[in-house]
């Protein structure tokens, strides 16, 4: 079992190339698909005109580098290469819940990412993704043309504050919840002030992230629906100029 990586997707374009986006998200792997997206779930959806802006949350396996980019160590340059050279390969059938033989051939490679699908889609991405059992965060931004303009990892820490070993889901105290989780108070992100604070507002968690989600990154109307047309406008009955 992968540790699970939770991700939020933010994409802008034209709304069938969005709406196509999302839809290849959540295919399996019998349809053009990415790799191991356990889930694909739209939060916000707005629409311009032709534009349309999603903002879609779920979880992979291990990364978004892993499950939705091409490069070493990835789920589709690996698969594509068993394609390449025909290899055969086992394939789980979501409808008949076996595994089955299959011939791995380039005619029938359904693999895509996140490159391949702003390019052929003329989309803007975002995505983020956060993972805390290997304490990284992801932070990516592609323009049409498949252009990375973001690419980095960072470091990311959460701190549970509902979990303890009382029925009543409150420590006692700031130590004890130090002495409970093993916590050096010096090298907490948060003090003893902050940490009150967190527990009178009933905070499940305290994240910690080198970077966090910029909801920024896609506008939320476009800036030009069709190009730039350069025009001058001219008055034929004055004669002067």
């Amino acid at each position: 079992m992968p540790n699970y990586c939770s991700y939020r997707i933010i994409v802008g374009g034209r709304k069938d190339n969005v709406d196509e986006f999302i839809r290849i998200l959540q295919n399996d792997y019998d349809k053009t698909h990415m790799y191991r997206v356990f889930e694909a779930i739209p939060q916000y959806e707005d629409t311009y005109g032709l534009y349309k802006r999603a903002d879609i949350v779920g979880d992979v396996a291990w990364s978004v580098c892993c499950c939705m980019l091409p490069g070493s160590y990835s789920y589709y340059s690996d698969d594509l290469k068993r394609h390449q050279s025909n290899e055969i390969i086992d394939v789980w059938d979501s409808r008949t819940r076996e595994t089955e033989k299959y011939e791995a051939t380039m005619e029938n490679f359904k693999g895509t990412n996140l490159l391949e699908l702003a390019d052929k889609l003329s989309l803007t991405v975002y995505c983020y993704s956060t993972e805390p059992g290997m304490c990284f965060c992801e932070e990516y931004r592609i323009l049409p043309g498949g252009i990375k303009t973001i690419d980095r990892e960072g470091s990311y820490n959460e701190y549970w504050l509902e979990e303890n070993i009382h029925s009543d889901n409150t420590y006692d105290s700031f130590k004890e919840y130090c002495d409970y989780w093993g916590y050096d108070p010096d090298n907490l992100p948060f003090d003893e002030e902050e940490y009150n604070f967190m527990m009178e507002n009933s905070y499940a968690s305290y994240e910690n992230a080198e970077f966090d989600c910029n909801e920024d990154a896609i506008p939320d109307k476009p800036k030009y629906l069709a190009k730039n047309v350069m025009y001058k406008l001219v008055n034929k009955n004055n004669k002067g100029d």
